[in-house]
């Protein structure tokens, strides 16, 4: 259709109102979807061997960041190479907040004095002794701990605090 043609059929009452809906109809659904998208993601852990074993699948929520002790945290990993390239979202639980005494040794992870995770089963794989590892730190500010649940998790207790500008946002278990 020309623009001529358009703009005469423009002219009745009734192709305005058409119009008018179309344009209405649009926005109210391109609107909340561009907020949906803009604000959660979603992400599947492809890996066998999970860190976070009761976790497959999550909802990022990208302008929520994590708070609490617990809270699943995601953030991009930098310097992790080869086990993940820079730019990889990583989800795991935050396990230590800027002031937080945190304790790594063969025996597991003690965040303030807690046991949060159990030993240090990757070291010999990463090709180090466990006493490579052991460090007795506070989590400095503008930083965070992150730890999985699982024994061989690749997180916070090789790599030690991260810095909270990687964090992306907070997850939300799906399945």
């Amino acid at each position: 259709m020309s623009w001529p043609a358009f703009a005469q059929r423009l002219a009745t009452p009734a192709h305005r109102r058409k119009m008018a809906r179309f344009c209405f109809v649009s926005a109210a659904l391109l609107l909340p979807g561009g907020y949906a998208v803009a604000r959660w993601g979603l992400a599947i852990d492809p890996q066998v061997v999970r860190c976070l074993p009761d976790v497959r699948a999550v909802l990022i929520d990208r302008w929520q960041p994590p708070t609490e002790r617990g809270d699943l945290v995601v953030f991009e990993a930098q310097g992790l190479e080869p086990a993940f390239a820079d730019g990889t979202l990583l989800v795991k639980r935050l396990a230590g907040l800027p002031g937080d005494l945190v304790d790594v040794t063969a025996a597991g992870v003690r965040v303030n004095g807690q046991l949060l995770a159990d030993g240090l089963a990757l070291a010999g794989k990463l090709g180090h002794a466990a006493a490579d590892f052991t460090r007795h730190y506070r989590v400095p500010q503008g930083q965070f701990l992150a730890l999985g649940t699982d024994p061989s998790s690749l997180d916070g207790r090789y790599y030690g605090p991260l810095p909270q500008d990687r964090i992306r946002g907070r997850a939300r278990v799906l399945f």
